[in-house]
């Protein structure tokens, strides 16, 4: 009887938290959507030439960017660090990294370290930014930031040369190195007197 008397109390109150919940307005969960196919890596929405999908804009014109080979005819431009000042790079191009490229120098731990630089790297959506060897690798510095602003029509892509030359294996893979970011949340594998503090550093894998 007993038994009885709390399944019917549990019953009426879960038909009141349902009616709760429901009586609001609508409260129907919509899924975002199959997410749509991506353009030919050779292509993209840049100002390449009309009716192409091939990339032949122009180098921007920056102390950290030179002219490198093309790629399946599109335009590529060689990114080495480190970078030391704002960068935006352009979507109608395709860039390749040159071994490690730093944004920023390490402003440490509290952002303040002495020969620091703090610059802010912007890629837009659509941009394609290639590696060629295991070393190609980013790393956003302490202090520095990234900004990239992708979109499910046109994502940023980081790939290999030869994915976009349509040469890659199924199974290729450490074809490049990958993005690094580095932040200055405190840690405590150090000694007691440093744990937590912006003096508790710790070397990580590709900031070095």
């Amino acid at each position: 009887m007993f038994f009885n008397s709390i399944k019917k109390t549990t019953l009426i109150l879960s038909a009141f938290i349902l009616v709760a919940c429901g009586g609001g307005g609508d409260t129907s969960i919509v899924s975002p959507g199959e997410l749509g196919s991506l353009n030919d890596p050779t292509g993209g929405g840049g100002s390449g030439g009309a009716g192409s999908n091939v990339r032949t804009g122009e180098c921007p014109e920056s102390p950290f960017i030179t002219n490198g080979s093309p790629v399946a005819g599109n335009t590529v431009c060689a990114i080495q660090g480190p970078i030391t000042s704002d960068l935006t790079l352009t979507d109608d191009v395709m860039y390749r990294m040159l071994g490690k490229v730093d944004v920023g120098v390490d402003m440490g731990g509290d952002g303040t370290k002495s020969g620091g630089v703090s610059v802010t790297l912007t890629i837009p959506a659509d941009a394609v930014i290639l590696g060629e060897v295991s070393q190609d690798y980013l790393v956003v510095n302490r202090g520095s930031k990234i900004i990239a602003n992708g979109t499910q029509s046109k994502p940023i892509r980081f790939t290999h040369n030869t994915a976009i030359e349509g040469t890659v294996g199924e199974l290729e893979r450490g074809l490049w190195g990958g993005i690094v970011i580095l932040g200055q949340a405190p840690i405590n594998k150090c000694s007691n007197d440093v744990r937590g503090t912006a003096a508790c550093e710790r070397v990580v894998e590709g900031s070095n």
